[in-house]
């Protein structure tokens, strides 16, 4: 585990140089695991899953249980449970992002651009449950939680994927929750046992499709 910069929230995984960290299996085989607090779930003694710095890329892995602290500084303390990544330079391909929780914004990814990546079951207390000031091309964003923004925030782009509400930064979406379904059972969650669970309580607690 490591601290990056001076702050107080562990990383499981922290990439401080521009290098690319790749799965050989893919994320139905290679679990990045964070911690969450018993009862609080955020908090002293959380570690969120991974930090990239800029130039830094991360492929082919799953993110979960991810968490942060509740103070300190905001960019490294408090926001992107799942990832955090320092800019939108830094990429992240092909990686299931699934039941974080960050008390500031960026329940599932904060910052990155983020390709082909399902983000699903993340939580935050601030703007998007999913993800938040990120570019995301050709990913599935549903079923977050958050009060603002539910699956992104506002300040996010989405190109090419499926979420709701319709972006109005980015083309190509699609937000109907079916097709989302079909899409996670074919693509990424169909041998992730526990998260498909998880998912599957989510989307029963949805009245119709989701509202964010």
């Amino acid at each position: 585990m490591r601290l990056v910069v001076t702050n107080v929230l562990v990383n499981r995984v922290a990439v401080d140089k521009p290098l690319t960290l790749q799965s050989v299996n893919g994320p139905q085989f290679t679990v990045i695991r964070g911690y969450q607090i018993p009862g609080t779930t955020n908090g002293d003694g959380a570690v969120r899953c991974v930090y990239l710095t800029n130039g830094a890329s991360l492929s082919g892995f799953t993110l979960t249980n991810g968490a942060t602290q509740t103070n300190g500084d905001w960019f490294y303390n408090v926001i992107g449970s799942g990832i955090l990544s320092d800019s939108t330079n830094a990429q992240v391909m092909k990686c299931v992002i699934a039941s974080n929780s960050a008390c500031g914004s960026g329940g599932g990814a904060s910052g990155g651009t983020l390709s082909g990546c399902t983000l699903t079951a993340n939580s935050a207390t601030g703007p998007g449950g999913g993800a938040g000031g990120s570019m995301l091309n050709n990913c599935i964003v549903c079923f977050n939680e958050a009060p603002l923004g539910t699956n992104y925030s506002g300040v996010s782009t989405l190109d090419h994927g499926c979420t709701t509400p319709m972006p109005t930064n980015g083309l190509g979406n699609i937000t109907n929750a079916l097709s989302a379904l079909r899409l996670l059972s074919v693509a990424r969650f169909r041998t992730q046992r526990r998260l498909t669970r998880r998912y599957i309580t989510c989307l029963r607690s949805s009245a119709g499709e989701p509202e964010g």
